[in-house]
């Protein structure tokens, strides 16, 4: 059983820690671990003073940015003495970062395309089949008795025209 979690604005983790960047005005390539995580660890300290359950979500987060920021801090030193360099620590949570984004804007055009076809309704389908299970009609004239029905109600109309001329 799964169910989501939101706190004020935020609807999880990654929700805040991105609200936490953007906050800072940080590039989601730059991000500035040891602000963002001590930003972030007070956010769960005054969810606990609140009372409100943490969820085990936000505290794998935490701890993923305490690692990150404790492979920034220490050195890396190879056996020979020499400094390692090694990839970025936070490859992998700007990488996951850049894909909750993803997910949250496609999100949100779900949504408005939602509400947009709310507001849409249409006609429920009707039952024609009365309408089907009989055959056409068809009407036995010859083509002089048509010309004659079809010519008669435009001669009633122009009778009438010259009638309203003559009179006053």
């Amino acid at each position: 059983m799964s169910y989501k979690v939101k706190l004020q604005t935020f609807e999880g983790p990654f929700d805040l820690l991105v609200y936490l960047i953007e906050n800072a005005q940080m590039s989601i390539y730059d991000i500035e671990i040891k602000s963002i995580t001590g930003q972030y660890l007070e956010y769960i300290k005054a969810m606990q003073e609140m009372d409100i359950a943490v969820a085990t979500e936000f505290m794998v987060l935490a701890s993923s940015l305490i690692e990150i920021k404790s492979k920034m801090i220490l050195p890396r030193i190879s056996e020979s003495g020499e400094n390692m360099i090694e990839e970025d620590p936070r490859r992998e949570l700007v990488a996951r970062l850049i894909e909750y984004k993803k997910f949250k804007q496609a999100a949100m055009i779900l949504q408005e395309q939602e509400e947009a076809a709310e507001s849409i309704f249409e006609k429920p389908r009707e039952d024609i089949s009365e309408y089907l299970d009989k055959p056409d009609e068809y009407l036995s004239l010859d083509i002089e008795k048509f010309k004659t029905a079809f010519e008669q109600p435009s001669s009633m109309v122009k009778r009438s025209r010259s009638q309203s001329q003559l009179l006053p």
